[in-house]
């Protein structure tokens, strides 16, 4: 065992690794790891690296147990060779020490895998609070739940079911409703709340939101009141002084184009506050304070009796208008809250109702959200210096190396920083790794600003214990930059290098820091590189939008021409939307694609065809389901259309749709179905259907669907199928990446990823305010309640004081929307086509990332606006790379399906269950009397002897005897009548008579004020009996009020129906 004094590690620092695109980041985290690994053999127990995704913590450990196995066997693997001599530099190690600590420190890892400490900050903080639950006062046997939104939407749904129980609510909810039909959004309740109620999985949402735990629906409705009289009389004060002022102006008979810039001037101004009360109309422009201020009161044309007027007037119109300012000085901050506040005054109520129920749901079921961990954590971080929990973690951990940290969130470094300070103290490694560039989770609560700040700590209370860390962070760090990009080819690096120099100077970029530094190299061996920026515009044949899907595809062919492969190209969209109809487009016109965010399940229509029997299995009056199921099976048996057009001729009929499936070569008892669990639903028709001829991963996917929903939620269909239509959209087949087929994924999925060709077909999207809300503090002297308040992130608020706040998320959505450009361009190693929206003028501002690059091409002078294509670099010739990990040969080509009722049977009961074809006499009497309490009409015999032999009471020989005898029985000329369709009857018919008990007739047949009885036997004997029971039958059904009651024996295997 090597000791660890064998490396010689200069004082061990906080590491603040600043990465770009391609830089290595991921073998930088290897190499430090290692360093720090084989320095003893059992040094990797006390390491804790963390990153973000399941994929990237598995990559991780993927690399660094490559890494050593490479070394310790002495590969010739290029990659190793780099490390093994970077080990040996940074380590001082001789060659042979560092090959046989590789082989000792993976044995130890392999056969202790559970101490290789790898994984993502969630998992790492579930470990926490699972070990320490009772210290953070929780159930010890709390349950994580990591569907979120599952159980935020069933939250909504108990808020929904409240509505005309809780009339408080039900006024809240139609408030709700009211707001969000006045804003044009979707007036569907259910898609507004499960929105609202994503807030509560922001860290700052679930803070601001305990402030109004003591606030129940009364007090928000007083509150709404409060602030509609403030907004009322403050309007009504300024209405009423504009409306004298435009009285003065119609008395002397003078108009808006009178004035000084007609409707724009002093005139225009009163009629805007008198008409419309924009919060913006509030504050003059800037002819209306020439007109005050250097007395410009009329246009330079007007009559010179309409100029005297003016000049005879203007004393009380200056009057006028600054009494309006007067009150607008006075009141505009506190008006202009209340204003907003109104807007979402609602929605902020029906979020802590939400809020409540999700608190009483988490008691209830006894389970914990996921993105609840670290705030837990949180409360006992931030009150103790050295937090007991984070004691006993320290004593097991040494080193801490934090991947990604420009997605990390503010509550994530606070509770980190402990374990990294104690580190640190103790003389030992720790490290973070990221870049601010490819911050684009911010809707996660990604805190990209502290990554900057680094070492330094936000501390905006004064914490003295955050301080302290501070301190320590400072003393120890060295910030290191890795600056060589080894991904992308010559002519990509320097295009991305110019362009985001360019970017990084606009004003709208507040925080330099984030772009500092950003320029990279390239390695000497990549050379070449193209790059194209194409401005696509619409014609008279299509719109932009089909331009863009024609050229996409027109790309591709020619890419493929040049010796691409379609593995080798991806193409990268903004939203989830585009990705859909780009891969959809592709597919229609024979192009293989591979998405995660496009191959969703639903649009299989194998999927959808079980879909539409399970929704005639809940209505089989459904014609539109069963229309479904016949388009499906006509397409699949390759009729010509006639034929389809002849099936949905008699629909509406049930014995025609079922010839019509017999007529596609297909049976089965879609009545027996209903006895079956959910997922044995989809097996059966999966395999009565034949949809597992072939593997199919669409239908594969989706019986696990099923699976996971019957499992958690039940195994009602209804319930399935209401389930399935809202969540539908959030499930796909995620397929290989080796297989020959373009990528296409959204810019948020392709970080981390690097292909040879990228195409990003729609770069021209508008920069937005990256968040619809916002929380603010309003301190407001009637309102007193409201502590904190969500409202919407508008232009309003720059009237107020939270101008600063509203100006914040303006900079921070323009670095969200610039940093999700920045990793659209740098994915490419040796391709880059860029589409963008030709204009027909040039744009005066960076409001989109159009605006970007026509602004960058005339940063570089190569704008022209009659000119749409540009290029840099060279389309060289590409020569095809050869896959790293090609696809095994071996495909499963039919899953593995059977059906287990076939091969086990529960026996019942003891009579009634035989492995045999012969039963007795009384038991074959019994199996007929089942089977005709089970049958309405004569066409009802086949359904209801299959029903008992797919419940095991009888085997398929059994079965066919039986129906054939029921065929036989119910078509004799005497007995058939009793069967026949348009009867009112009841079978099994259960009632009491006094002094007799309960009754069951084996079958009543009603009409008018008149009845029939039947009573099924198998024998003649006790005949006398018989018609005892029969007139007790007789009995209580006169008792009802029935005049004449009909009574018949029908004896079942004699064929004999006698009436008594």
């Amino acid at each position: 065992m090597l000791e660890t004094n064998l490396i010689h590690f200069k004082r061990m620092p906080f590491l603040i690794y600043k990465s770009s695109a391609g830089s290595g980041k991921t073998y930088t985290l290897v190499k430090e790891y290692l360093k720090i690994a084989l320095a003893s053999d059992e040094n990797f127990r006390r390491i804790l690296a963390v990153t973000f995704t399941n994929k990237a913590a598995e990559e991780m450990k993927t690399r660094i147990i490559n890494a050593m196995a490479n070394i310790s066997s002495r590969s010739s693997d290029k990659l190793s060779a780099v490390l093994f001599q970077d080990l040996k530099k940074e380590t001082g190690l001789a060659d042979e020490q560092i090959v046989i600590s590789s082989g000792r420190v993976l044995q130890n890892v392999l056969h202790g895998y559970s101490d290789f400490a790898v994984s993502t900050i969630d998992s790492f903080v579930h470990n926490i609070v699972r070990h320490f639950a009772r210290d953070l006062k929780l159930s010890w046997n709390f349950e994580v739940e990591t569907e979120e939104i599952r159980m935020l939407s069933e939250t909504v749904d108990l808020l929904i079911n409240s509505v005309g129980k809780n009339e408080p609510l039900t006024r809240s909810l139609i408030g709700f409703v009211e707001s969000q039909t006045e804003d044009e959004k979707d007036w569907h309740i259910e898609n507004p709340l499960n929105k609202l109620a994503k807030s509560l999985l922001d860290d700052e949402s679930m803070h601001r939101l305990e402030s109004l735990n003591n606030m129940d629906l009364e007090i928000f409705e007083r509150v709404r009141k409060q602030l509609f009289t403030f907004t009322r009389q403050i309007e009504s004060q300024i209405n009423a002084i504009a409306s004298n002022a435009l009285q003065l102006i119609d008395q002397n008979e003078l108009s808006e184009t009178d004035f000084y810039q007609r409707s724009k001037g002093i005139a225009g101004y009163f009629r805007k506050l008198e008409s419309d009360f924009a919060v913006d109309h509030l504050f003059p422009n800037s002819y209306v304070k020439e007109s005050i201020d250097t007395h410009k009161w009329y246009t330079r044309q007007i009559h010179e009796n309409n100029r005297r007027k003016i000049e005879s007037i203007k004393p009380r119109l200056t009057e006028c208008f600054k009494s309006i300012q007067q009150i607008v000085a006075q009141n505009h901050n506190n008006y202009v809250i209340s204003r907003v506040i109104l807007q979402r005054i609602y929605s902020l109520s029906v979020l802590n109702q939400i809020n409540d129920l999700l608190a009483q749901l988490k008691q209830e079921k006894n389970f914990i959200l996921i993105s609840e961990f670290n705030r837990r954590i949180h409360e006992v971080v931030s009150q103790e210096s050295i937090p007991f929990i984070f004691e006993r973690i320290g004593e097991k951990y040494e080193h801490y190396l934090i991947d990604e940290f420009q997605d990390t969130s503010l509550l994530q470094w606070s509770n980190l920083l402990p374990l990294v300070d104690n580190s640190l103290a103790a003389g030992h490694l720790s490290m973070v790794v990221g870049d601010g560039k490819q911050a684009i989770y911010r809707f996660r609560n990604g805190d990209v600003e502290q990554f900057d700040l680094l070492p330094k700590i936000r501390n905006e209370n004064d914490n003295p214990t955050v301080s302290e860390h501070e301190a320590s962070l400072i003393r120890h760090h060295d910030i290191r930059s890795l600056d060589i990009n080894y991904r992308s080819s010559k002519n990509i690096v320097n295009f991305n290098n110019a362009l985001y120099e360019f970017l990084s100077q606009l004003p709208e970029l507040s925080n330099k820091g984030i772009y500092r530094n950003h320029s990279q190299q390239h390695l000497a061996e990549n050379t070449g590189g193209y790059i194209t920026i194409d401005f696509l515009a619409p014609d008279k044949e299509n719109t932009f939008n089909q331009n863009v899907l024609n050229k996409t595809m027109s790309l591709i062919e020619s890419l493929r021409k040049e010796g691409f492969s379609r593995n080798e190209i991806a193409i990268l969209t903004r939203s989830n939307s585009d990705a859909i109809a780009i891969a959809g487009f592709l597919m229609q016109n024979g192009i293989s694609v591979v998405s995660a965010e496009s191959v969703l399940i639903h649009k299989s229509s194998d999927v959808r065809f079980i879909v539409s029997v399970f929704q005639y299995l809940t209505d089989s009056s459904n014609v539109i389901a069963k229309a479904e199921i016949l388009h499906y099976l006509h397409e699949q048996s390759g009729l010509p259309d006639a034929v389809l057009d002849d099936s949905f001729a008699g629909i509406k009929e049930p014995d025609y749709f079922f010839k019509k499936i017999e007529s596609y070569g297909f049976s089965i008892y879609f009545r027996s179905l209903s006895f079956l669990s959910l997922y044995e639903i989809a097996e059966t028709i999966i395999s009565k259907f034949s949809l597992n001829r072939e593997a199919n991963l669409f239908v594969q996917h989706f019986l696990d669907v099923v699976l996971l929903y019957s499992i958690r939620e039940g195994n009602s269909i209804d319930s399935f199928l209401g389930w399935w239509e809202e969540n539908k959209a959030s499930y796909s087949v995620t397929l290989p990446i080796g297989i020959d087929a373009v990528h296409v994924l959204t810019i948020h999925k392709s970080k981390g990823l690097e292909f040879p060709v990228v195409i990003v077909p729609k770069a021209d999207w508008k920069i937005e305010n990256t968040k619809d809300e916002i929380w603010i503090s309003p301190d407001l002297p009637f309102a007193p309640d409201l502590e904190h308040v969500l409202v919407a992130c508008q232009k309003d608020l720059k009237y107020t004081d939270f101008a600063e706040r509203f100006e914040e998320e303006v900079r921070k959505s323009f670095l969200d929307n610039l940093n999700l450009l920045y990793v659209a361009t740098t994915r490419a190693k040796g391709r880059l086509h860029i589409f963008c929206s030709a204009v027909q003028k040039e744009p005066d501002n960076n409001n989109s990332i159009n605006a970007l690059f026509i602004h960058f091409l005339q940063s570089i002078s190569r704008w022209d606006i009659n000119r749409t294509f540009y290029d840099f670099g060279d389309a060289t010739s590409h020569r095809q790379i050869e896959s790293k990990n090609p696809i095994s040969e071996y495909v499963i080509t039919s899953p593995s399906s059977f059906s287990w009722r076939q091969r086990i049977r529960i026996k019942q009961t003891a009579s009634e269950f035989w492995p045999k074809t012969e039963m007795s006499k009384t038991d074959w009497g019994n199996m007929v009397h089942a089977a005709l309490a089970k049958i309405i009409t004569v066409g009802d015999i086949h359904y209801a002897v299959k029903e008992l032999e797919f419940t095991g009471r009888i085997n398929s020989e059994l079965s066919l005897r039986l129906e054939q005898n029921l065929t036989s029985l119910l078509s004799q000329d005497n007995i058939s009548p009793f069967f026949e369709p348009g009867l009112t009857v009841k079978t099994e018919a259960e009632m009491f008579l006094a002094g007799k008990g309960m009754l069951r007739i084996d079958r009543v047949i009603l009409k008018d004020n008149n009845a029939i009885v039947i009573d099924y036997k198998t024998g003649q004997t006790q005949k006398e009996d018989y018609v005892i029971q029969l007139n007790q039958y007789a009995e209580a059904i006169h008792s009802m009020g029935y005049s004449k009651v009909d009574k018949y024996l029908l004896y079942t295997d004699e064929k004999i129906l006698e009436k008594i």
